[in-house]
C-alpha cells in the first residue's frame, strides 16, 4: 500500500507520480512501497516505469539544468533533495 503526494506532467504526454506517508497510525503502519512512477498513455498503449526514489517524497518540481535540459526536483523527508533527469 502507498499514497501519491505529487503528480507532475510533461508536454510529451506522460505523467509522474510520487509518494509515500509515513506519519500513520502503528495499526495502518507506513505507506512506502511507492518508488516514483512514470507513465504514459501514447497512441493507445499504456506504459509505465518505476524511477526507483525511496523515501517520503513531499514535493516535486520541474527545473531546467544548465544545459536546458528538464529534471525533476524532488524534496523528501529528512533526507537530501534528489533529482530525476528527464
Amino acid at each position: 500500500m502507498s499514497s501519491t503526494n505529487k503528480i507532475l506532467s510533461d508536454d510529451s504526454g506522460q505523467l509522474w507520480f510520487f509518494g509515500n506517508e509515513y506519519g500513520v497510525t502503528p495499526e495502518i503502519g507506513i505507506m512506502a512501497a511507492h518508488r516514483g512512477i512514470r507513465s504514459s498513455y501514447i497512441d493507445g498503449q499504456f506504459s509505465y516505469e518505476i524511477c526507483g526514489v525511496k523515501g517520503q517524497v513531499r514535493d516535486a518540481v520541474w527545473i531546467q539544468t544548465a544545459n536546458k535540459k528538464q529534471a525533476i526536483l524532488l524534496a523528501r523527508t529528512n533526507q537530501p533533495v534528489a533529482y530525476l533527469k528527464k
